[in-house]
């Protein structure tokens, strides 16, 4: 299939990047794939600090951030020299982790680092990372606990992360449905597309797979959105054409690189691959 050009939430959400706390900090790029609709500007940072190191400037580390960003990072919080050589050793061991895409060994090293030290840059990092790998419950918990947190964020952050926390809660509703159950636009020139996507998701909700796919196709005709995309996918899925329906979800894929559903649905496909 020809990739198209999306349009929607899930393809181009863009939030505020969040200011690093300072520290003696240097990089540590966590590669997750460069996406121009992935959300934020993201940069790994690997805060531990050698004996002496000075404490890094602001420019500085907007300078590391802006590079790193262009390779799909995450911006995590650095650790202070004022902080114990454990702690900054841990810190280091968690995002070494991220940066080899072992993401499970870095949940469990920031909530380790979390217990010994709850801050809101720990709860912040740990939110990230559950975020990265679709733990919305997890993600969404510890943001509140940044927002609530002393010191309170900048309105930027506090919007950035109010925006992550929407993009989760969606996916949680996508999750729990099995399918999206709105198209992002609401072009009026793509009104009838609509009509057809609603009527989609209301056949896919019955469990009339077959129906739910004719009026997904007719949607087709007139709508260019990620989240038809995942429906189509996912209804050739429930028929059990499993080429069509990896065709449609990988090009889902594209849409959301850096997205709390790209580890998920790289998931749900090697299991779609697996069944063939």
């Amino acid at each position: 299939m020809t990739h198209r050009t999306h349009y929607g939430a899930a393809a181009g959400a863009l939030a505020l990047s969040l200011t690093l706390a300072a520290g003696a900090c240097n990089n540590n790029g966590a590669s997750s794939g460069n996406n121009a609709t992935s959300s934020g500007n993201n940069a790994a940072i690997d805060a531990s600090a050698s004996n002496g190191a000075a404490v890094e400037t602001v420019v500085d580390a907007a300078s590391a951030r802006a590079d790193a960003s262009a390779e799909g990072g995450t911006d995590f919080r650095g650790a202070s020299n004022e902080q114990s050589a454990e702690f900054r050793r841990l810190f280091s061991q968690a995002t070494t982790a991220f940066g080899r895409n072992d993401f499970t060994e870095a949940a469990r090293v920031f909530r380790q680092l979390y217990d010994q030290s709850p801050s809101v840059d720990t709860a912040y990092n740990l939110a990230r990372v559950y975020e990265r790998i679709g733990e919305s419950t997890d993600a969404i918990t510890f943001f509140q606990r940044v927002l609530q947190g002393d010191p309170p964020p900048s309105d930027g952050q506090r919007a950035d992360i109010d925006a992550r926390i929407a993009r989760l809660r969606a996916y949680e509703a996508r999750r729990a449905a099995g399918i999206a159950a709105a198209p992002a636009t609401s072009d009026e020139l793509n009104q009838e597309g609509v009509a057809w996507f609603n009527r989609g998701v209301r056949f896919f909700q019955r469990n009339q797979f077959s129906s739910a796919l004719q009026a997904f196709e007719q949607a087709s005709r007139y709508l260019q959105s990620a989240e038809l995309d995942f429906n189509l996918g996912m209804t050739y899925e429930r028929l059990r054409n499993y080429p069509r329906a990896l065709e449609y979800l990988r090009q889902y894929l594209e849409t959301i690189r850096g997205q709390p559903e790209e580890i998920p649905i790289q998931r749900r496909i090697r299991e779609i691959e697996q069944r063939q």
